[in-house]
């Protein structure tokens, strides 16, 4: 019960840190809120005992799941470099950025945890799961980036969807969703449960 009341705390914090010091990357704010309701969602997963509440939870967290590594690329669109960096002006916005993203990720792999633990699977199958989710999220957020497909476009025209999915296959960019799985599964991995 304490990493809920702590994440929100933590995400409270980092919204103020958000609004004061402005740092400048797109979709902070919204990565954040992202991160927090992937986090929610695994929580209620995990803890719920009514099987509505379950499947809702895993449907929404399936959505927003991979939103959590947005933040992690948008290290490529963000220029901190060179001794500014170590000035009390440019480095409160960057430490800023710097806890939303160890907030995402932490979201992320915490949550992906806790909706395995809610199937009750063993640790191997739970082990076998956690590249299959990686690779899916990396997948996906490709689409989503290349491809400008979202569950919008699923749930307005799913043909459609399958169809472009199936066209942007061809041209996947193989190193990123390889690269981005990697960095998934080695924190679902190192950081749960031996």
């Amino acid at each position: 019960m304490h990493k809920i009341i702590f994440s929100h705390l933590f995400v409270a914090f980092i919204m103020m840190g958000i609004w004061t010091y402005q740092p400048n990357v797109d979709g902070l704010m919204s990565g954040l809120i992202m991160s927090l309701i992937t986090l929610e969602m695994g929580f209620l997963a995990f803890h719920s005992k009514n099987t509505i509440f379950k499947v809702v939870a895993i449907i929404i967290w399936c959505i927003f799941y991979p939103s959590n590594f947005k933040i992690l690329l948008g290290v490529a669109d963000v220029s901190f470099g060179g001794d500014a960096i170590w000035t009390n002006e440019a480095m409160k916005p960057f430490m800023v950025y710097l806890a939303c993203l160890a907030f995402a990720l932490v979201a992320a792999t915490l949550s992906a945890q806790l909706i395995l633990k809610s199937f009750k699977l063993n640790l191997y199958v739970q082990l076998i799961l956690m590249p299959i989710i990686a690779i899916a999220a990396s997948f996906f957020l490709h689409l989503e980036r290349v491809g400008s497909l979202g569950w919008g476009d699923f749930l307005l025209s799913p043909l459609n969807f399958i169809s472009q999915v199936l066209t942007n296959l061809a041209s996947a960019n193989i190193p990123f969703i390889i690269g981005l799985s990697a960095i998934q599964s080695m924190l679902l991995i190192l950081l749960g449960d031996d």
